[in-house]
């Protein structure tokens, strides 16, 4: 179970910089699923924090900290590593004839 709260997610990283938002992604249920984002005003204030925050331990938990990607584009990224490694694989196979 995970027990950050919206509070303490925004605590932990208005020592960075502005804080715009932050959200804790909830189930059905209102429970935390594990994970937020947090939108800060300037990208100097989101670098500091991903230096200093990712890998600490929150609520006994490590955390990793980085930038946001949208689903959108680690979708076209995965598919481009799919892509790559058959071919990777088709050119290994290809040589070895």
């Amino acid at each position: 179970m995970y027990l950050i709260n919206i509070q303490a997610l925004h605590d932990t990283f208005a020592a960075f910089g502005n804080v715009l938002s932050c959200k804790v992604a909830t189930d059905e249920h209102g429970r935390s699923k594990g994970y937020g984002f947090v939108h800060f005003e300037r990208s100097d204030a989101a670098d500091n924090a991903i230096k200093s925050v990712d890998g600490m331990l929150l609520n006994d938990k490590k955390v990793f900290v980085g930038y946001h990607i949208s689903r959108k584009v680690c979708a076209a990224l995965f598919k481009l590593i799919v892509y790559s490694c058959d071919l990777i694989r088709s050119a290994s196979l290809n040589s070895t004839k």
